[in-house]
């Protein structure tokens, strides 16, 4: 664990169904992160100039092609500290990404 980056992000897949229809989503481990909760209730604007209120705003070290309405869980070791869905990636920053959960 890093100073920076003191949090885990993980993607949520979804797996097929298995033999009675259930579907188990998959944690699959992507970076170290860091996440500042929206205490001030700030809004941002989306690809199609929709503003919206966010709940957590994510720092990675890396460049991500996250989709808007993928699953994330964001843990400090083995705690969930947020699961939600993006609402937008800055995926054109030079050296990481910020996501909008």
């Amino acid at each position: 664990m890093s100073f920076k980056y003191p949090f885990q992000l993980y993607k949520i897949v979804p797996s097929e169904p298995n033999f009675i229809g259930q579907i188990i989503d998959e944690e699959v481990y992507l970076c170290e992160c860091d996440e500042q909760v929206n205490t001030k209730a700030q809004m941002v604007r989306d690809d199609n100039g929709v503003t919206f209120v966010y709940a957590s705003l994510m720092f990675l070290p890396i460049v991500t092609d996250f989709e808007v309405g993928d699953g994330i869980v964001v843990k400090d070791g083995d705690k969930v500290r947020l699961k939600g869905t993006i609402k937008r990636n800055s995926n054109n920053d030079n050296v990481g990404s910020r996501l909008w959960v």
